[in-house]
């Protein structure tokens, strides 16, 4: 009975992580088209971050974390409207930019910007220690991180990443326990 009760559990989370994953493929393939198409803005990037916290209450937070590169290849500086990679390149010296949702303890949902260093939220995602990042734009695969407590939340969590080319990764937070 029990492990009949164990195996059932293990299952729903399965499936439930599975639903997650297939989720944030589909935005990640939407924003993969609409680089492509060279038509992705600021405002489209905050819908599909939004989105995909919005899907499920277990989902705390999302970000898109652009590769420096992705600023500085091609005719992209001329596509891309926004400006905000180039205030957050004179305070760091890379054009870090990684719009950023999540939600608060009491389901609010709010935006910030990962890749502005000078804000409580900022920090350099490129930098080796941050496995969300560095481990999805190397292998170009998927991938999870272990679980860990997180200092904002004090929650278990667990982080999957999804690289879009070599020009960013999507990633979202999942609370990880019962």
């Amino acid at each position: 009975m029990l492990l009949n009760s164990i195996a059932l559990a293990g299952q729903s989370w399965s499936m439930k992580y599975s639903m997650l994953i297939s989720y944030s493929k589909k935005i990640a393939s939407a924003i993969k088209q609409d680089i492509d198409e060279k038509k992705l803005t600021d405002a489209q990037v905050y819908t599909y971050l939004t989105s995909l916290v919005s899907y499920d209450n277990r989902i705390w937070s999302a970000t898109l974390g652009f590769s420096p590169s992705f600023f500085e290849k091609g005719d992209t500086v001329n596509w891309w409207l926004s400006d905000v990679w180039k205030n957050n390149k004179t305070r760091s010296s890379k054009a870090l930019y990684a719009p950023y949702v999540w939600r608060s303890m009491d389901n609010l949902l709010a935006a910030s910007d990962i890749g502005d260093i000078s804000s409580s939220f900022g920090y350099d995602y490129t930098d080796p220690k941050w496995d969300w990042w560095s481990r999805t734009i190397q292998s170009q695969k998927p991938t999870w991180t272990g679980p860990y407590e997180s200092s904002l939340t004090g929650h278990s969590m667990v982080t999957y990443s999804v690289p879009i080319n070599h020009d960013a990764v999507l990633s979202f937070n999942v609370w990880y326990g019962p």
